[in-house]
C-alpha cells in the first residue's frame, strides 16, 4: 500500500513538472496578446487591428509580455513549490521521496533568487527590461530591445554565467521588441 502512495506522488510530481515546463515554453514562445487578437466576430477591429482613421492607441487589452510572463511565472513556481512542500511534509511518502522533494524545493528557490538577481544586473547594464529562465544547466534570456549585437549577447551571457555558473555555450539570449506605443528602450 505504502508503495502506490510513493508513486502516486512521484507520478504526480513528474506530470506537474512537465506541465510547468509546457507552460513556461507556451508563455515564451506565444505571441503577445496584440497580434493575437485582431477582429472580433463582425470584423471590427481590436486593439491589435486600429481602425484605418484613428492613430494606434496603447490599450490595456494590450498585455505585456514582460508583465504577462512574470506573473505567470510567479503562478507556476507557487504552485510548484506548494506541491513539493506537501511531499516533504506528507509523512505517508517514502523517505527518499521527501529527501529528493526537498532538494528540488532549494533548487526552485534558488533558481527563482538567481533569476531575479540576473533580471536586475541586466536591467543594471543599461537594457529596459528581460525574464530570465533558468533550466537545469542552461539559461534563456529575453530581453527589451530591438535587435541585440554580439556584444550585448555576451555581456548578458556574462552576467548569467557568473550569477549562476551557466556555461555560455547553453544560455540562450533572444531580443522582444517593445511594443508600439509601449515604454522606449533605452539601451
Amino acid at each position: 500500500m505504502t508503495m502506490v502512495v510513493e508513486r502516486g506522488a512521484l507520478v504526480r510530481f513528474l506530470v506537474f513538472v512537465l506541465i510547468v515546463v509546457a507552460a513556461v515554453y507556451y508563455v515564451i514562445s506565444r505571441p503577445p496578446a496584440a497580434q493575437r487578437r485582431t477582429a472580433d466576430d463582425e470584423g471590427r477591429p481590436t486593439a491589435a487591428e486600429p481602425a484605418r482613421d484613428l492613430p494606434p492607441v496603447a490599450s490595456p487589452v494590450d498585455a505585456d509580455f514582460f508583465v504577462d510572463y512574470r506573473i505567470e511565472r510567479e503562478r507556476v513556481r507557487s504552485q510548484q513549490l506548494e506541491l513539493l512542500r506537501e511531499l516533504v511534509n506528507n509523512p505517508q511518502v517514502d523517505e527518499t521521496v521527501r529527501r529528493q522533494a526537498n532538494e528540488q524545493w532549494l533548487r526552485l528557490t534558488d533558481d527563482l533568487g538567481k533569476e531575479l538577481e540576473i533580471e536586475g544586473l541586466v536591467k543594471a547594464k543599461g537594457y529596459q527590461d528581460a525574464i530570465v529562465f533558468l533550466g537545469h544547466n542552461s539559461a534563456q534570456v529575453v530581453v527589451r530591445v530591438d535587435a541585440l549585437t554580439a556584444i550585448d549577447v555576451a555581456r548578458i551571457a556574462d552576467v548569467v554565467t557568473r550569477t549562476a555558473g551557466i556555461p555560455f555555450e547553453q544560455i540562450t539570449v533572444v531580443a522582444r521588441p517593445p511594443r508600439p506605443g509601449g515604454p522606449a528602450q533605452t539601451q
